[in-house]
């Protein structure tokens, strides 16, 4: 009896260690979803921020083009008005 109680306690033990080694397994697994989806969570963000970046850059691109239209739309109506007085043929008198 004393032969087979050691066979049983190693076959427990090979049971439990396989137990363990499956657990481990198993959270490893979940270990690597998470970090998986973490990292897929983190790449969406990421692109989230570099198109509200991009728009950003855009809208000021925009602005300033606008700005510079108004400038220069305003230099162009200067330039004119100042144009006229110089182009334009002085008046006959008879």
């Amino acid at each position: 009896m004393t032969a087979t109680k050691p066979q049983k306690q190693s076959t427990s033990w090979l049971k439990r260690q396989e137990e363990r080694k499956k657990l481990e397994a198993n959270k490893k697994l979940e270990r690597d979803i998470r970090d998986r989806e973490e990292q897929e969570k983190q790449d969406k963000i990421a692109k989230i921020k570099q198109r509200k970046l991009l728009l950003k850059e855009k809208e000021r691109l925009q602005q300033l083009s606008i700005k510079i239209s108004q400038k220069k739309l305003a230099r162009i109506k200067k330039h004119r008005s100042t144009d006229t007085h110089i182009t334009s043929p002085p008046h006959q008198t008879l």
